[in-house]
């Protein structure tokens, strides 16, 4: 991943809420911290992707206790619903349906943190030379100078452990968080530190109250000044693109009719690769497999793999529950920067799921874990069994039927489009073009490529067969767990409710230089297809759009 172009758009979103500091109303333990000598900072390294933490800690000061997450940059949320009992530390935190519940044993407490996902997580009492190193903690932000006037903002999040310190990094206009950092250091003169994943280093010195001035280093050698930020203090800065910057096309789908819009020289003909949005055409196979009896809903990749396969079932695979990482670890071993899915073939996707040990998951938010790794492995294994490729069997279950003639799967061999039409010049948030990207075992994550005429298409095809009570499009939009209040999870699509609580189906996809947002009603009333040549876009717009509370030309 390549925090500049966002080449290795790997994206590690935070996945514990935001620590508010407001107090909820919960009923306090009727038993004393103070008597069980636990008075202190406890910090833990919680693991929410291979290789990827947050920093999660307590503070206890007799029966007072608060909740940390440094490198979230939150620190003191009022935790009053917790036990304490003989060698037993528990805690619930209401807001943020997350709960602890370790056992202790001296100056750790080992125990599991649950937060929708059970992780475990060991949290250990800060020394005297640990909290000695407390001023370092903190949120340390600059702006990286790229071209001219062209500025990225980037924020090093830095939490003290015990014996050390754990540091993230954070790109927010890149909407990229929790990049993993080694070789950390920081003194009162000097800040350094590298990131391997995304092949950087920065090295500083302090200048008074400015901060630590030096060079950041990602192929490209560039100024940035880190200062520590205030508490409540926000990066500012960085791109702010908008749809039609470079071009795009938007279709509002009603009843009465399609009504579409295209920017700079786009038209019909144009072609954008529409990410992740795959995802839910991926699905659409699985589900249409399972009503004509290909596959069964207790399939797992074990049996049409064989032995060396993890025993993962095709619909864990396609709800995010499978407990497989967002990425293969390797897959940047040997990947070509300005197209990282290219060289990824199927023997590669199946060695690097062969040591597979995950637990059993369930099938709700306490297993998930969004997984482009998992999209791969079911499009493929939906190709197997098919005995088909898997760009042959889209065409032939989906694109075919759904009369998407000018669409295709971008496999490397595919230099030009298959259809009629040409691929819209990509960009990244800043304005540069990008590559186009191809894909091989991981096409089912998001290989596609198609035009505003093709999606729109897709959509009214979907609504339509879902008010025939089609087998395949009911079994595909039908809840399979619930997300949070408003949002549940179905085969491949997140269903929403809006302010009427009418439901919605919807997803977004994004590559190296496109985006896109798919949306309708479950009644077939509205629907809105966006595709946009530029690596951004509000999703906030998009839905308001959908839920026609903004205009197509705001």
């Amino acid at each position: 991943m390549n925090v500049i172009t966002s080449t290795f758009r790997s994206r590690f979103t935070q996945l514990l809420s935001v620590f508010a500091l407001t107090a909820a109303l919960w009923t306090p333990t009727t038993v004393s911290a103070a008597e069980h000598e636990l008075d202190g900072i406890w910090r833990g390294k919680l693991e929410v992707q291979p290789n990827i933490f947050l920093v999660v800690g307590v503070t206890i000061q007799g029966d007072t206790i608060t909740l940390d997450s440094p490198t979230q940059g939150s620190w003191g949320l009022p935790l009053t619903d917790f036990e304490i009992s003989a060698g037993e530390f528990k805690f619930n935190a209401d807001n943020l349906q997350a709960s602890f519940a370790g056992q202790i044993t001296g100056n750790e407490i080992k125990g599991t943190f649950i937060q929708g996902a059970k992780r475990p997580l060991t949290l250990t009492r800060l020394t005297a030379s640990d909290l000695a190193r407390m001023s370092y903690e903190g949120r340390y932000g600059g702006q990286l100078i790229i071209n001219g006037n062209q500025q990225l903002p980037l924020q090093i999040n830095v939490a003290v452990i015990a014996g050390g310190y754990y540091a993230s990094l954070d790109s927010p206009a890149q909407q990229s968080y929790g990049i993993p950092i080694d070789q950390f250091s920081i003194s009162a003169d000097n800040l350094s530190f590298t990131s391997p994943m995304i092949q950087a280093s920065f090295t500083g010195k302090k200048i008074t109250d400015e901060g630590y001035e030096g060079k950041f280093i990602q192929g490209v050698e560039r100024p940035l000044t880190l200062k520590k930020l205030a508490a409540g203090e926000a990066l500012s800065g960085g791109p702010k693109p908008k749809l039609g910057d470079h071009g795009g096309a938007v279709a509002v789908i009603t009843p009465a009719g399609t009504r579409t819009k295209f920017f700079a020289n786009h038209d019909a003909s144009t072609h954008y690769e529409i990410g992740s949005v795959t995802k839910t055409m991926v699905a659409y196979l699985l589900a249409k497999s399972l009503t004509e009896g290909q596959v069964s809903a207790t399939d797992t990749l074990q049996s049409i793999f064989g032995e060396t396969a993890p025993a993962i079932r095709l619909t864990q695979l396609a709800t995010h529950t499978s407990g497989l990482p967002r990425l293969p670890k390797d897959l940047f071993d040997g990947a070509n920067q300005q197209d990282p899915y290219a060289h990824y073939d199927r023997a590669k996707m199946l060695a690097a799921v062969a040591d597979f040990a995950g637990e059993p998951k369930l099938d709700d938010m306490s297993s998930y874990e969004y997984s482009n790794l998992g999209y791969g492995l079911l499009g493929e294994a939906l190709a197997k069994v098919h005995g088909k490729s898997f760009a042959q069997l889209i065409q032939d279950e989906l694109f075919a039927p759904f009369g998407m003639t000018a669409t295709d799967v971008a496999l490397p061999s595919a230099t030009e489009l298959t259809a009629n039409g040409s691929l819209a010049q990509g960009y990244d948030q800043f304005g540069n073009e990008v590559a186009p990207w191809h894909f091989q075992a991981l096409a089912g994550a998001g290989a596609v490529r198609s035009t505003l005429v093709d999606m729109s298409r897709y959509v009214e095809q979907l609504m339509t067969r879902l008010q025939e009570e089609d087998a395949a499009t009911k079994l595909l939009l039908e809840p399979v767990f619930p997300m949070s209040a408003c949002c549940s999870q179905a085969l491949g699509w997140i269903l929403q409710q809006d302010q009427h609580n009418q439901w919605y189906a919807w997803h977004n996809g994004q590559t190296g230089g496109y985006v896109s947002f798919v949306g309708f009603y479950l009644d077939g009333s509205r629907a809105v297809v966006i595709l946009n040549n530029q690596a951004y876009l509000d999703m906030q717009q998009a839905h308001a759009i959908l839920q026609g509370t903004a205009a197509l030309d705001e």
